[in-house]
């Protein structure tokens, strides 16, 4: 009995560590077989890693704390009910990977949302399943009037990924509920997003069609642009913002950068940390090929990096070729990369609608309750291909027999009597006409840029001179109620005799008005301050200054504890940010950039690392800085500080030259 036991509880252990393995998780059903439901049969794969001796199917098994598959009252079960419970939980459409987590409450949790039958349920309701119809029919219905009407590119479709919207949906209208009002976008690809605008945070039509009617704008500015949205959520009666960030080309991982940064600067200026989400979506071949998405999440584990969890959606795509080619690929999912910090991964069939609704449904909560990183991944397909790509053909052959989902879909809930085939045909011909009365009114609506902007800067150049120059001096008071305030500033920690001797030497300096370039840079920021600006200060081995002994955050030699006065002295007035960051150029620049284009009233400043390196940054540089406004009209204040300029130690370490910045902004 005891052996019986034991045998058991390590079938269970598997199916929670290895289950996703065996889910049918794949569209196509080439790489996965399709899900039997309420099967007791252990699959294959577990069989010999089990090593199970015969076990009697009706043999009783007490579970443990460590499952929830008995619910909340069934404590004993037959081994057949284990098994096929287990199969349902671990090898449906939904596969799990959270095993990793070192967190026993984190694991607990997510064993609930997945093993307790009664949780999963309630996704199955009938309201929810009209919601998903409901937006299914909109969405295919778009996407006819964008490719026949609007003559669309086919790459800019949603076909094979219709489930993302509705998955999106759910996502805003949970966290809406639970008090979240802005939402961030970011997108490195423009599958979709045009009907992501439109469906999911529902952007006027008539404004979204100008673009496609008017002015003939080249194909990557119709689908790249940013946008801001302002609507009532079905959750609250309250406002809820949507910004979509501007596109990044398809072939380089930088939009999820761009979103942190956002979402972090609306955190410090809004204050409510809880009430803005970031929203990155992906593609698998740039997540699992490019160390980008890597970077950002080592980074959000820094404070002045932490964003409360960032959503990432990857469209993982089985018609690509590294789904099927095993030398495109360097590990087993392409979200492995989430492994690194401790992120649970809810692979999902977008062929089930209402196991995508769950999935993202439990994505949410968890952020919600443990304010970390989530990842959805989303396995999709394309539909259509373009000439020069050479797909094999038992897979053109296996895309054009697929059913599209909404036919599926709408016959599951008809053949369920949730839904009648009248019903469906006149939501067809609502949103049809819907459409066509859009289109009209855009030929009577102007382009106005302003639409296209995810982050406006709002008043900003209202009542000033376009060639005014303000005055920027420093008035003497104001130097001498600093120097007072900075000498009287109550130091509790044990400093380092040298550094403080160095501080004081710098402060007696300036009392003479003799000002050192620290010392400079210190009056400047406390200028700033003390006007209400933001001042965020990063870079590598920033806060002491180990090239130019800046020392804003003094540390005690005796114990972990620290102190900065410009932060303490000016913590009523407005934020100073010193940070050191990890050694990834490309990543701190992305989020930094980001957090510049939110609000104008912020000094952000970012110091390369050995001061003057810019190449592995250089994407970000070309793109967001050097092009931003006349590709993408957007405005961005940030500073880079680079000040060796040519006086480096070579080449590699000395890329910042002066003329290649000049190049870059030259508009001659």
């Amino acid at each position: 009995f005891v052996t019986d036991q034991m045998q058991m509880h390590r079938i269970i252990s598997l199916y929670q560590i290895r289950g996703h393995l065996m889910a049918a998780v794949d569209p196509l059903e080439i790489k996965r077989r399709s899900f039997v439901k309420n099967n007791a049969r252990l699959p294959e794969e577990l069989q010999s890693l089990a090593r199970t001796m015969p076990l009697d199917k009706d043999q009783m098994i007490f579970l443990t704390a460590n499952t929830f598959i008995g619910s909340q009252n069934q404590k004993i079960l037959t081994v057949n009910e284990i098994i096929k419970r287990l199969n349902n939980s671990y090898c449906n459409t939904i596969g799990v990977e959270y095993m990793y987590i070192p967190s026993v409450d984190i694991c607990q949790w997510i064993r609930k949302q997945i093993e307790d039958p009664n949780q999963v349920q309630r996704m199955q309701s009938t309201s929810v399943k009209k919601m998903i119809l409901e937006s299914l029919i909109r969405i295919t219905r778009f996407q006819e009037f964008l490719k026949n009407t609007l003559l669309v590119k086919r790459e800019a479709l949603i076909e094979g990924c219709e489930m993302l919207i509705p998955a999106l949906q759910v996502m805003i209208d949970i966290a809406s509920a639970q008090g979240a009002q802005t939402f961030v976008l970011g997108m490195n690809t423009n599958r979709a997003r045009l009907n992501i605008l439109a469906n999911a945070f529902r952007k006027p039509l008539n404004h979204l069609f100008v673009p496609f009617t008017k002015f003939g704008l080249p194909d990557d500015a119709k689908n790249y642009f940013g946008s801001y949205i302002k609507k009532v959520s079905s959750a609250e009666a309250l406002p809820t913002e949507f910004f979509v960030i501007a596109n990044t080309p398809e072939y380089v991982e930088c939009a999820e950068l761009i979103v942190a940064g956002r979402t972090k600067a609306e955190q410090v200026f809004s204050e409510e940390d809880a009430k803005i989400w970031p929203i990155a979506v992906h593609t698998d071949a740039i997540t699992n090929g490019q160390g980008t998405l890597f970077e950002t999440m080592r980074l959000s584990r820094q404070s002045d990096y932490y964003t409360k969890g960032v959503i990432h959606i990857v469209l993982t795509d089985h018609t690509a070729v590294p789904a099927y080619d095993e030398n495109a690929n360097c590990c087993y999912y392409a979200t492995d990369v989430a492994r690194a910090v401790m992120a649970p991964v809810f692979h999902v069939n977008s062929r089930d609608p209402e196991a995508v609704a769950y999935a993202m449904k439990v994505a949410t909560e968890y952020r919600i309750k443990f304010e970390s990183d989530v990842v959805i991944d989303l396995i999709i397909f394309r539909k259509h291909f373009s000439s020069q790509e050479q797909i094999p053909t038992f897979l053109e052959r296996r895309v054009s027999k697929m059913v599209p989902l909404i036919e599926t879909y709408s016959k599951k809930l008809i053949d369920e009597k949730i839904i009648t085939k009248y019903e469906v045909v006149d939501q067809i011909q609502k949103f049809e006409n819907f459409f066509e009365f859009n289109v009209a009114k855009a030929a009577r609506t102007s382009f106005d840029k302003e639409e296209w902007l995810d982050t406006p800067w709002k008043r900003f150049f209202e009542e000033k001179l376009q060639f005014e120059i303000p005055s920027t001096g420093i008035i003497k008071s104001f130097f001498s109620q600093l120097m007072e305030k900075f000498v009287k500033y109550p130091l509790d920690i044990n400093v380092h005799p040298d550094i403080l001797r160095e501080v004081n030497e710098r402060i007696s300096m300036m009392q003479q008005d003799q000002l050192t370039w620290n010392g400079a840079e210190f009056l400047v920021f406390s200028s700033l301050l003390e006007e209400g600006i933001h001042v965020r200060l990063v870079g590598d081995e920033i806060d002491g200054g180990s090239y130019k002994n800046r020392h804003y955050e003094l540390k005690a030699i005796d114990e972990e504890r620290s102190r900065n006065p410009l932060k303490s002295i000016f913590k009523d007035h407005a934020n100073f940010t010193v940070t050191n960051t990890i050694s990834a150029e490309l990543a701190v620049l992305g989020f930094e950039t980001g957090f510049a284009q939110t609000n104008p009233k912020a000094l952000v400043i970012w110091q390369s690392h050995k001061e003057d390196r810019t190449n592995v940054a250089q994407f970000i540089i070309d793109v967001f800085l050097a092009a931003g406004e006349s590709m993408w009209s957007r405005q961005c204040g940030i500073v880079c500080l680079l000040p060796h300029g040519l006086e480096g130690e070579g080449d590699e370490c000395s890329s910042a030259r002066p003329k290649r910045f000049l190049q870059l902004c030259s508009d001659d």
